[in-house]
């Protein structure tokens, strides 16, 4: 089905729960398995994996996306696979049964590809899969099944490769994770759903796409959107959960708070966004306005005003203005934040379809052609307050920042039992919950900076 090409789920591992009719389903294809040259120990896992795979199937059927998925031997090895605890050779028996027994479509990967031409270089894509037809009519009878997510450590430290790597508990760390299993908690107790119908209605075709990948033939033409669109309104349960993600090995880097769980609220686009209801209750969602710059500007004794994206002229310039000047604080040096803009630019034209502030900057890019060095320098020239924090690679600290004051945030709501979806710089409650959330985004924000304020909007 055409929508199966767009916005895979990860393959992930979830608690099996009882459920007659999924039972009666595993036993079946359990015993169609080919296990003869297996080890008795692939045999017994084996069932686990089908398990597994049935979870991830039924959750492609439920969300109409489908699971991505890779076969490499260096998966299993470390890495995402090893922790979820997936060995090769009963995962690729699985998989092999599972497409040769009809249960399952699949789009196979490729490799990336560059051109010497162009020195364009086009990413690779790992198989995706899906329920067939034959699946699908299994899937119909289970009834409101929905599984549960496996647990796991609510607090994620990356090294500089943005690997996950082990670490030893700590008062820091257990205080921590307090919060988060408080907040989490809250979470689990109410209902969340959101309508998934005409999700790519709110995406647009992008006029500058560009793919010229010799193993990819799909453009934006060949996708109608009106073929994408589910004509009814349809809402769609999710099961959120938090996690902290640190980066480079330091607790004192990154730190943000990212969506666990079942269901990602936080790539959703913010139109869809809106549309989360939080048992059965419409919700609102509020935003810091400009919040790592309003943060730099407290840090040097002075309120930001104004709209600090406007700075540099003409205001048509603003989509571009405010990517750059968040990607410098990120950067180390001005080569690596012109390489970054260049590259996201790239990025971009390689989606046949758009969110809608990413179109408005690429048509920024394209009406300005702007010179990215040029810009930087327009910029320290505009804000010469956070010049010096400029290609400092302060954007860690930034994020460990503002996620202390959204886990504030949260941490107080869920004394309350309020629930909360955090989106990073933002946060969605039920409507009638805004005064409580906008009262603890402004407390949270001036425990931290005392004097200071911070716009607060509704999105």
């Amino acid at each position: 089905m055409t929508e199966f090409l767009f916005h895979s789920l990860l393959f992930d591992s979830f608690r099996w729960g009882e459920h007659r009719e999924l039972q009666e389903l595993s036993n079946r294809m359990l015993a169609e398995i080919p296990g003869g040259g297996f080890k008795r120990k692939t045999v017994e896992k084996l069932e686990n994996h089908l398990r597994l795979f049935l979870c991830n199937l039924y959750l492609a059927y439920y969300y109409r996306k489908p699971v991505a998925i890779s076969l490499k031997a260096e998966r299993f090895s470390h890495g995402r696979y090893h922790d979820l605890h997936l060995k090769r050779i009963p995962f690729t028996a699985v998989y092999k049964y599972l497409r040769e027994a009809g249960w399952i479509e699949y789009k196979p990967g490729y490799k990336p590809f560059s051109s010497e031409e162009n020195e364009v270089d086009f990413p690779g894509s790992v198989t995706r899969i899906w329920p067939s037809s034959k699946l699908e009519a299994e899937f119909a009878g289970l009834g409101n099944y929905f599984p549960e997510s496996a647990e796991r450590d609510c607090i994620v430290i990356r090294d500089e490769g943005k690997k996950d790597i082990p670490f030893e508990d700590n008062d820091f760390t257990m205080f921590l994770r307090s919060e988060l299993s408080s907040i989490n908690r809250v979470l689990s107790s109410h209902y969340f759903s959101y309508n998934s119908s005409g999700v790519f209605s709110r995406l647009s075709v992008n006029p500058f796409f560009h793919n010229n990948h010799s193993n990819s033939s799909c453009t934006p033409s060949d996708i109608p959107l009106s073929s994408l669109r589910e004509p009814n309104e349809i809402f769609r349960r999710f099961r959120p959960q938090v996690k902290v993600v640190f980066s480079n090995g330091d607790f004192a880097c990154g730190g943000r708070i990212y969506h666990a769980g079942i269901g990602d609220w936080q790539s959703m686009p913010q139109s869809q966004r809106a549309t989360i209801r939080i048992d059965n209750c419409r919700t609102v969602e509020l935003d810091f306005s400009s919040f790592h710059i309003s943060m730099l500007y407290a840090l040097e004794g002075r309120q930001i005003s104004g709209d600090p994206y406007n700075a540099v002229p003409p205001t048509s310039l603003r989509p571009v203005v405010k990517k750059l000047l968040l990607t410098v604080l990120n950067a180390s040096s001005t080569g690596e934040a012109a390489n970054s803009m260049t590259n996201q630019v790239l990025s971009l034209k390689r989606r046949p379809f758009l969110k809608a502030r990413d179109l408005k900057f690429l048509r920024a890019c394209d009406a300005h052609r702007p010179d990215w060095h040029d810009l930087i320098s327009r910029l320290k020239e505009a804000h010469p307050a956070i010049e010096k924090y400029f290609c400092s690679g302060a954007g860690l600290y930034l994020q460990r920042v503002d996620s202390e004051i959204m886990r504030n945030v949260l941490v107080r709501l869920a004394a309350e039992n309020i629930p909360c979806l955090p989106v990073h710089d933002s946060a969605v409650v039920q409507y009638f919950r805004e005064a409580a959330l906008r009262r603890e985004m402004e407390q949270a924000y001036q425990k931290l900076f005392p004097g200071f304020h911070c716009k607060i909007e509704r999105k």
